[in-house]
């Protein structure tokens, strides 16, 4: 009896779309440089000492050192995510037309004063800064929590949720007109953990509040050249691998065809030249 097999191929990307540009940090608004520029304001103070869920043990160590890490707002954010839709279009002239990460921060990123206006402000309120940017996305900065507090109008306290206490800012930070229009966010005033394991067991590792050192290191580099005529093999391999599990599982099976002389097995239509009722 010959049996015909169909299978569906899945048609799969040859590799991923990649855009010249460096990596920043996707940070909300606060709510001054929010109203500034009229958009919704996205508050930079944890849910639970929002809502009273965390109870208030007091202020936090005034000479602690923290890390900030402040996000400047990217100027021309119509006009970066019509660029990004061209290059990906492939009827428009800028298809796969990428920039060099320094182009991308000329055309989109904020200005060179931009950054300057922050860093002024923030040795200005006594804070260090620890590292720029090539595309001026981010300042990091360093501090003790009585200079974060002064500069940002905050208090900064110790918070007890469930098991967990962590440092937070008691409300949003407020920043001065002349950096006001200019930074995005203001990350690093709470150690509350906002994201969690998906394993029910696992639990963050418990770290110190601040570690002396430089804030960015470079790990291992993983990036290497494809091979389109290595893709294709190891997909025909792949494919090739299925089919053979397939057959092999249905060696396996015995099953009662049903009236119309079809076999339903592991998602496979199998057809057959036999008689209703017959056994395989």
């Amino acid at each position: 009896m010959r049996v015909r097999l169909s299978l569906r191929r899945l048609r799969l990307p040859a590799g991923l779309l990649a855009v010249g540009v460096s990596a920043a940090l996707a940070l909300p608004a606060t709510g001054a440089a929010a109203a500034q520029h009229g958009s919704p304001p996205t508050s930079q103070t944890p849910l639970p000492v929002r809502n009273g869920s965390a109870s208030n043990l007091g202020p936090y160590n005034p000479a602690q050192t923290i890390r900030l890490a402040i996000g400047l707002q990217p100027p021309h954010m119509a006009a970066e995510e019509q660029f990004l839709r061209q290059i990906q279009d492939k009827h428009s002239p800028l298809f796969h037309h990428y920039l060099t990460p320094a182009a991308w921060t000329a055309r989109f990123g904020p200005s060179a004063a931009a950054q300057q206006a922050v860093v002024s402000w923030a040795r200005g309120a006594g804070l260090t800064v620890t590292h720029l940017y090539p595309n001026r996305l981010v300042v990091d900065l360093a501090g003790q929590v009585g200079a974060i507090e002064k500069a940002l109008g905050v208090q900064i306290n110790t918070y007890r949720l469930g098991t967990k206490t962590f440092f937070s800012n008691n409300h949003d930070p407020v920043l001065p007109a002349s950096v006001s229009g200019i930074v995005r966010s203001v990350d690093g005033l709470t150690s509350l953990q906002q994201m969690f394991p998906a394993s029910p067991t696992a639990h963050e590792p418990a770290s110190p509040a601040y570690v002396a050192g430089p804030p960015v290191a470079n790990g291992p580099h993983a990036a290497a050249n494809g091979s389109r005529a290595k893709l294709r093999a190891a997909m025909r391999a792949s494919r090739a691998k299925l089919r053979a599990s397939r057959w092999r599982e249905g060696a396996h099976h015995r099953r009662r065809l049903r009236p119309d002389g079809h076999l339903q097995l592991a998602g496979l239509r199998l057809q057959r030249a036999v008689q209703p009722g017959a056994l395989l």
